[in-house]
C-alpha cells in the first residue's frame, strides 16, 4: 500500500503538471583548469558533432537575466542550480531535505487517508513545487564528470479570467510565457524562448572552438565575426581524431 501511495503521488504530479518541465543544461566550472580551458572530450564527442563550439557564459549576468525573466512572466518554478548526483549524499541532504520532508508529510497523509478508506486524497498543491525542485535536479552518478548546472523551468497555465480582473489577488499581473514549437526528429516539441524580450545580448564571456582538423581557421573566422565585441575566442587543445 505504501508503494502504491508513492506511485500514485508521482503519477499525479506528472499528470497535473502535464510533464511540462523545460531544462537548459550547462557544464559548470571544473576544478581542473585544463578542462575549463579545453572542454571535456566526452562532451565534444556527445554534442560537438562536426567539432562544435563551447560557449562560456558570465554566470552573474546570466542570473540577473533569469531574475528579470522570472519577474516579467509567471512561472510555477524557475531556478538555476547545480545538479545533485545520486552518490552525493551530503549535498542531497543539505539542499533537498526540506523539499523531501514536505513530500514525505504529504505521502503520510495520503497513506493515512487510504487506511481510513477515504476516496479523496489530501490537497497536493503544497508539495508540487518541492516535487519540481527534486525531480529536475537529481541525476545518476554516471554523469558526474559533467558538473552539470541547469536552468529548470515550470511555466504556469493562467486562468484567462484573470485578464479581466487584474486587481484580484488570486490573479497574477504577469503574463503567461508563450510556448513555441520546433520539429525534433519528426516530433513537434515545445520550448520556451528566454530573454529575447530583453533586447540585450547574451552574456557570453568566451567561445572555445572544439576539436576539428580546421579548428584554427574556424577560430580565425569567429574572431573576425566577433571583432566588435569583448568575447574571447580560444581553441581546444584536445586533438582531432576524425
Amino acid at each position: 500500500m505504501v508503494k502504491s501511495a508513492n506511485e500514485e503521488f508521482v503519477d499525479t504530479c506528472y499528470d497535473v503538471l502535464a510533464r511540462e518541465f523545460y531544462i537548459a543544461s550547462f557544464c559548470a566550472e571544473n576544478q581542473d583548469k585544463y578542462i575549463n580551458e579545453n572542454g571535456l572530450l566526452s562532451q565534444w564527442r556527445a554534442y560537438g558533432g562536426d567539432g562544435g563550439f563551447a560557449i562560456v557564459f558570465k554566470t552573474h549576468a546570466l542570473e540577473e537575466m533569469l531574475d528579470s525573466e522570472g519577474k516579467a512572466f509567471h512561472y510555477e518554478s524557475l531556478l538555476l542550480a547545480y545538479v545533485i548526483y545520486s552518490d552525493d549524499e551530503e549535498k542531497y541532504e543539505l539542499e533537498l531535505s526540506e523539499d523531501l520532508a514536505k513530500i514525505s508529510v504529504h505521502l503520510k497523509e495520503i497513506f493515512m487517508e487510504e487506511l481510513k478508506g477515504k476516496q479523496e486524497s489530501s490537497d497536493a498543491e503544497v508539495p508540487y513545487p518541492s516535487f519540481i525542485r527534486c525531480v529536475t535536479r537529481y541525476k545518476h552518478r554516471g554523469f558526474k564528470e559533467e558538473h552539470e548546472v541547469r536552468i529548470a523551468i515550470m511555466p504556469t497555465v493562467l486562468d484567462t479570467s484573470c485578464q479581466e480582473i487584474p486587481e484580484d489577488e488570486n490573479c497574477k499581473s504577469t503574463p503567461e510565457k508563450e510556448r513555441k514549437f520546433h520539429d525534433k526528429n519528426g516530433k513537434l516539441t515545445p520550448y520556451l524562448e528566454l530573454f529575447r524580450w530583453l533586447d540585450a545580448p547574451l552574456p557570453i564571456e568566451k567561445i572555445i572552438v572544439g576539436p576539428h582538423k580546421d579548428k584554427d581557421s574556424r577560430a580565425a573566422a569567429l574572431r573576425i565575426m566577433l571583432r566588435n565585441t569583448d568575447i574571447e575566442v580560444t581553441v581546444s587543445e584536445i586533438p582531432y581524431n576524425g
